[in-house]
């Protein structure tokens, strides 16, 4: 289904089995033990969905922060069958133009781990070439059960 959150437009899976198996994977508690050392956070879960970009579709993302009070740590996890072009992840400084880094997670399983804040924000670049990108993304959260 097309998912259009302005100015960002994917799409999103609706199958409830295989997002169901993603958040008993990702909820695994040697998982939220990782995620709690690696950032020095102490979330209780995660929730996310899987989403798809493609080249030409006109899929886009903009400058955004996640920051809501219940999400510690934000995820992207590449289900990508094949390596695309395009679609890095980006971070800034809140309302500055140059990003302090991109990185591509093309390879299928590369995960990125990244915090969130108030005076951060990130996007995913648009897509190039032909092959499309499919991703978990998502948060560890204070309280997973709370959906803001």
């Amino acid at each position: 289904a097309t998912r259009v959150y302005p100015p960002a437009i994917d799409l999103k899976l609706d199958d409830a089995d295989l997002i169901g198996l993603l958040h008993f994977v990702m909820n695994d508690p040697a998982v939220i033990r990782f995620v709690a050392d690696v950032s020095a956070t102490a979330p209780s879960g995660f929730v996310g969905s899987v989403y798809r970009i493609a080249p030409g579709m006109g899929h886009r993302d903009s400058w955004h922060s996640d920051v809501d009070g219940n999400r510690l740590v934000a995820l992207t996890l590449n289900l990508s069958e094949a390596p695309f072009d395009g679609g890095e992840l980006e971070l800034r400084e809140h309302g500055k133009r140059t990003p302090l880094w991109r990185i591509a997670n093309t390879g299928p399983g590369d995960a990125l781990l990244f915090a969130l804040a108030p005076d951060l924000q990130h996007r995913i670049r648009p897509m190039r070439g032909t092959h499309v990108k499919t991703a978990l993304a998502g948060w560890f959260c204070r309280d997973a059960d709370l959906r803001l």
